[in-house]
């Protein structure tokens, strides 16, 4: 039995999911920009040549914009040339992503809260998150949909986990006041973790209340 389809359910749904995220490198973006009428900590390090992180955070959002309508299966069968074509910006959008991701950790000065392990879990996972989009995108050139879509997911929850670590981090300064190096370390890889547990479940999940098959079908 089918039910009504709901087509812009699941990216509203993902928007909603990045909006924190996309918010908060959006402020850090202003904040590197008008340096020197802001005090945010840690601007400086990006003041002589903001480029590479405006471009980390341009092309990160964007990739998080147009993937959620990737996912969304009555938008894919409706509008099949834009889904190809969308899904090559967000591609592209990611890999330019991660690798300013990397360039920012290793040739930049390190941030107030960084350590050499937080350092090197991020490389890890923007690695991680480069390796995802290229695999997706092989695997689409092989004709495997559910190995692209499953590497799509995968990519997607590396690069929204900003949401989960932003909840994480709210439940540390509830909970002991403020965020130490080494809390850091611990909470900013966690969520990337836990969004790719939720991943690899939905990944594997045959149920029709999947979040980004709501509504597909039943």
């Amino acid at each position: 039995m089918r039910t009504r389809e709901t087509p812009w359910l699941t990216p509203t749904l993902l928007i909603t999911i990045s909006l924190i995220p996309i918010a908060a490198t959006t402020n850090r973006m202003l904040a590197i920009v008008n340096y020197g009428a802001n005090t945010e900590e840690g601007a400086e390090r990006f003041a002589e040549f903001p480029l590479v992180l405006i471009t980390h955070i341009l092309f990160g959002s964007l990739f998080l914009v147009l993937a959620s309508f990737q996912f969304s299966r009555p938008l894919r069968q409706r509008f099949l040339r834009w889904h190809m074509f969308i899904g090559r910006v967000a591609a592209v959008s990611a890999v330019i992503s991660a690798a300013t991701g990397i360039w920012l950790i290793v040739g930049f000065p390190t941030g107030p809260l960084a350590t050499k392990v937080s350092d090197a879990l991020r490389v890890l996972f923007a690695v991680a998150l480069l390796g995802s989009v290229l695999l997706a995108v092989r695997s689409i050139t092989l004709g495997q949909k559910s190995k692209h879509r499953a590497w799509m997911i995968r990519a997607f929850a590396i690069g929204v986990a900003g949401s989960m670590q932003a909840i994480l981090i709210g439940i540390w300064f509830a909970i002991a006041g403020v965020l130490t190096p080494v809390a850091s370390s611990v909470l900013l890889p966690l969520g990337w973790t836990i969004n790719l547990i939720i991943a690899e479940a939905i990944i594997r999940s045959k149920s029709k209340f999947s979040p980004i098959e709501i509504g597909a079908k039943s």
